[in-house]
């Protein structure tokens, strides 16, 4: 229970930074005038936040059904927590190709 908690903590932690450094994303239009892919920028934005609301899906209603069923549970946390990490470096890369085009 207690390594669930610590889990689950860093897990809502890591998506609210997460969502909160996903803001500065639009910077990296900041150079490239009319030749950005702001497709590219569409993207990260869904799939940093999408990734971020499914691990918080994920996390939340694996431990209820974990608890109810006496499974373990840290483990939910933990794959929330990986989503969520996962989620934010797509989202990088993809806000990263807006002006490179890569």
């Amino acid at each position: 229970m207690t390594l669930t908690s610590i889990l689950s903590m860093l897990a809502v932690l890591a998506a609210m930074a997460t969502v909160g450094f996903s803001f500065f994303f639009v910077m990296a239009t900041d150079s490239c005038n009319e030749r950005c892919a702001y497709g590219a920028l569409n993207a990260a934005y869904a799939v940093t936040w999408g990734g971020v609301g499914l691990a918080v899906v994920i996390g939340v209603s694996g431990v209820v059904v974990a608890a109810v069923r006496g499974w373990l549970m840290w483990i939910w946390p933990a794959l929330a927590l990986l989503l969520i990490l996962v989620a934010l470096g797509i989202g990088v890369h993809l806000a990263d190709t807006v002006m490179h085009h890569n």
